[in-house]
C-alpha cells in the first residue's frame, strides 16, 4: 500500500493471481484555488493547492486576497461536494458546462452561469443550500439551476440569502425550490422560468420581474406565505400552465403587470392583491 495526497492505492489479487491496483478515495478534501498555474482555469491542476477538484469528495474554495480576487472559468463538467466563492471572486460556468454540487454553496462573490448557445447549469441532485449573500447570474436563455434530466425531483435547491437574477430556468419541472432571498428576472425581453415540479416552491421573501423582463411561474404549488411576487414597472409576472399560489402578496409597480397565460386555470388561495392582475383570453382563475 502507498499513499497519495488525494487517496490511497492498495494492492489486490484478481482471479488469475495477478496483482492489481485499486483506487480508494480519501475522505472529503478541501482544495484552494491559488492561481499558480495559468491563473484562470479550474481544470488546470496547478491552480489548486491540493489538486483540481474533480470528484464528489472535494470541497472547492475560490477565495483570493482582498486586493487580488480570482476570476475562474470552468470549461468541463465537474462534480464536487461543497463550493466556496469568496468576496469579489468570480466563478464562470462557460457554455455547455454543468457543475454538480452535492451539499452546499457559500457564494459571497459572484457565480455566473453563461449559456451562449447550449444548456449550461448548476446541477442539484440532493438538498443543496446556497448561503453567503452573493450573486448568481443566469446569462442566456439556456442557463439553468436544476436536477439533471431523468432524475426527477431528487434535488432541493434552497436559496438562503443570495440574489439570483437573469434569464433561463430554475427547477426545470424536477427540482424542489425554497427561496429566502431574491429571485428576479432581469433581462430586457428575457424570460426566467420557475418550474419546481412535484416538490413545489416555498417563497417567504421576493420573486420579481424587473428591467422589462418576464418572470414565468410554471406548473406547481407555490407556498408564498410571508412572501411577495412582484412585477416592476414595464415588466411581467406570468402564471403559466396552471400554478397554484397560496398566501402572500401579488404586487405590481408602475406599469408592471401580473397576468395569466397558456389558456390554463390558475388557482389563487388567500393571496393579497396589491396592483394589477390581468386575466387573458381563454384563461381562468379560481
Amino acid at each position: 500500500m502507498f499513499k497519495h495526497r488525494l487517496g490511497t492505492w492498495r494492492m489486490s489479487c484478481v482471479a488469475l493471481g495477478m496483482a492489481s491496483l485499486i483506487w480508494v478515495p480519501a475522505s472529503a478534501q478541501t482544495t484552494n484555488f491559488d492561481g499558480t498555474g495559468d491563473g484562470t482555469n479550474w481544470t488546470d491542476p496547478f491552480n489548486w493547492d491540493a489538486g483540481e477538484p474533480s470528484g464528489a469528495g472535494f470541497d472547492a474554495v475560490i477565495d483570493g486576497a482582498a486586493l487580488s480576487p480570482f476570476d475562474v472559468q470552468l470549461t468541463a463538467d465537474r462534480i464536487i461536494d461543497n463550493l466556496t466563492v469568496g468576496d469579489e471572486d468570480i466563478l464562470r460556468l462557460l457554455n455547455t458546462v454543468d457543475l454538480e454540487v452535492g451539499t452546499g454553496i457559500n457564494n459571497v462573490g459572484t457565480t455566473r452561469i453563461i449559456s451562449t448557445t447550449s444548456a449550461t447549469g448548476l446541477r442539484i441532485e440532493t438538498a443543496v443550500t446556497l448561503i453567503g449573500g452573493g450573486s448568481v447570474l443566469l446569462e442566456g436563455a439556456n442557463a439553468r439551476i436544476a436536477d439533471s434530466t431523468g432524475l426527477a425531483d431528487t434535488g432541493h435547491f434552497i436559496n438562503d440569502n443570495n440574489t439570483i437574477s437573469g434569464q433561463g430556468a430554475i427547477g426545470s419541472n424536477r427540482t424542489q425550490l425554497t427561496n429566502h432571498g431574491t429571485i428576479q428576472a432581469s433581462v430586457d425581453g428575457g424570460i426566467l422560468t420557475l418550474d419546481p415540479g412535484t416538490g413545489g416552491l416555498l417563497n417567504d421573501s421576493l420573486l420579481e420581474a424587473i428591467q422589462l423582463s418576464t418572470l414565468r411561474l410554471s406548473t406547481g404549488a407555490y407556498d408564498n406565505t410571508s412572501g411577495t411576487i412582484r412585477a416592476d414597472t414595464g415588466s411581467n409576472v406570468e402564471f403559466f400552465s396552471g400554478p397554484t399560489i397560496t398566501n402572500g402578496t401579488l404586487q405590481t409597480v408602475g406599469t408592471g403587470v401580473i397576468e395569466t397565460g397558456n389558456a390554463t386555470l390558475t388557482t389563487l388561495n388567500d393571496v393579497t392583491l396589491d396592483g394589477l392582475l390581468r386575466i387573458n383570453n381563454s384563461d381562468n382563475i379560481e
